[in-house]
C-alpha cells in the first residue's frame, strides 16, 4: 500500500507511533502483523480472527449509536482493511462499507492537515482504487475534489504534498529511486488503466476492439521488459500486470504474465495474488461471453493489489 519503505511510509513512521498511544490501533496493528506473518506460522491466523471479529463488531457498533470519527479510528480501519487484503478475507466488504461511511460522516478535511490525516487519506484513496478502480472512494469523497489516478500517482501527489508542508527537503526524491523506478510504474499502470476502462466501458466484442486490445497488450509487455521486479517499489505492479494477464488472448502473454504474477506472489505472499492466478484460467475461458471485467464480481473479497 506503500511504494517504497522510507520517509513516506507512513505505516511505519505515523501508525506505529499511534499505536504506542492508542490500545485500539495497537490491536489492529497486531492483527495485520498476524495475518502477514500467518502465510509462514498458521497459528497465528486463528486468535487474531477472533480480535478482529470483536473489533469489528465494536466499531460497527460504536457507528450507529456514538460514532468515533477521530484519526485513531480512521487508522484501525485503515489497518484493518489492509490485514484483510494481505490475507485475502473475503468479509473484506464489510470494512469497506464501515470506512465509506466514516469519511463521509467525517466529512472533508480541513487546512491546515496534520501529517497523519493526510497519509490515512492518502491510503484511503490507494484503497479506493483497488476496490473500486477509478474511483477512490468517490461514492464517500473525503475532500470536494477526489483524487483520481493510479496508485502511482496519488502516491506521487502525498509525496510532492509532504514535501511541500516541510521545511527542510527530507523526502529527497528528485533522485534516486524515485527518477529510476516510479516513471516506469507509472507508465504500466497507464496502460493498464487504458485496457480496464476499455474493457470496462465494451458492450460487446469485435474484431477491431481485439486488435486495440492486442496493442495494448503488445506496448504493456515491451513495458515489462524494462522491469526489475528485486527493484524498490516493483510489488505496486501487482494490478497492472493481473490486468494484462486477464485480457490477454493468446497463450504466450498468458503465460508471460502468469509469469510475472507468481513471482509478485512469491515475493510479497498477499493470498489475493495466489486467489487471482486462480481465477485467470475461469475468466479466459468465459471471454466470448461476459467481460472479465463483469466477471471478476463474481468472486467475493477478491482484490488485487
Amino acid at each position: 500500500m506503500v511504494l517504497f519503505d522510507d520517509e513516506a511510509n507512513g505505516y511505519r513512521h505515523h501508525l506505529l507511533p499511534l499505536a504506542h498511544n492508542e490500545p485500539i490501533v495497537e490491536k489492529a496493528v497486531c492483527i495485520a502483523s498476524a495475518f502477514h506473518l500467518s502465510s509462514r506460522q498458521p497459528r497465528l491466523r486463528a486468535p487474531a480472527e477472533v480480535v478482529r471479529d470483536n473489533l469489528i463488531r465494536e466499531l460497527s457498533v460504536a457507528s450507529v449509536v456514538q460514532p468515533n470519527l477521530s484519526e485513531s479510528t480512521w487508522a484501525t480501519l485503515i489497518l484493518l482493511i489492509v490485514a484483510d487484503l494481505v490475507a485475502g478475507h473475503e468479509d473484506v466488504s464489510t470494512l469497506y462499507d464501515l470506512l465509506g461511511a466514516f469519511l463521509e460522516a467525517r466529512g472533508p478535511p480541513e487546512e491546515p492537515t496534520t501529517p497523519l490525516e493526510r497519509f490515512l487519506y492518502f491510503q484511503s484513496c490507494i484503497i479506493g482504487f483497488f476496490t473500486r478502480p477509478f474511483s477512490s472512494l468517490k461514492c464517500h469523497s473525503i475532500g470536494p475534489q477526489p483524487v483520481l489516478g493510479s496508485p502511482v500517482s496519488i502516491f506521487k501527489q502525498y509525496v510532492f504534498d509532504q514535501q511541500g508542508s516541510q521545511k527542510h527537503d527530507v523526502l529527497s526524491y528528485n533522485e534516486g529511486k524515485f527518477a529510476i523506478h516510479v516513471p516506469i510504474y507509472e507508465q504500466i499502470f497507464s496502460h493498464a488503466v487504458e485496457i480496464y476502462a476499455t474493457r470496462m466501458a465494451s458492450t460487446d466484442w469485435s474484431v477491431h476492439l481485439d486488435h486495440y486490445m492486442e496493442e495494448c497488450i503488445r506496448k504493456l509487455r515491451a513495458l515489462c521488459k524494462q522491469l526489475d521486479l528485486a527493484a524498490p517499489g516493483a510489488h505496486v505492479v501487482v494490478w497492472p500486470i493481473f490486468v494484462a494477464a486477464a485480457e490477454s488472448s493468446s497463450d504466450d502473454d498468458r503465460r508471460y504474465f502468469t509469469g510475472i504474477l507468481t513471482r509478485l506472489w512469491e515475493k510479497v505472499g498477499y493470498a489475493n495474488i495466489c486467489r487471482g492466478l486462480e481465477v485467470l484460467p475461469e475468466l479466459w475461458a468465459q471471454r466470448n461471453k461476459i467481460s472479465w471485467v463483469s466477471a471478476l464480481a463474481e468472486y467475493k473479497g477478491l482484490v488485487i493489489c
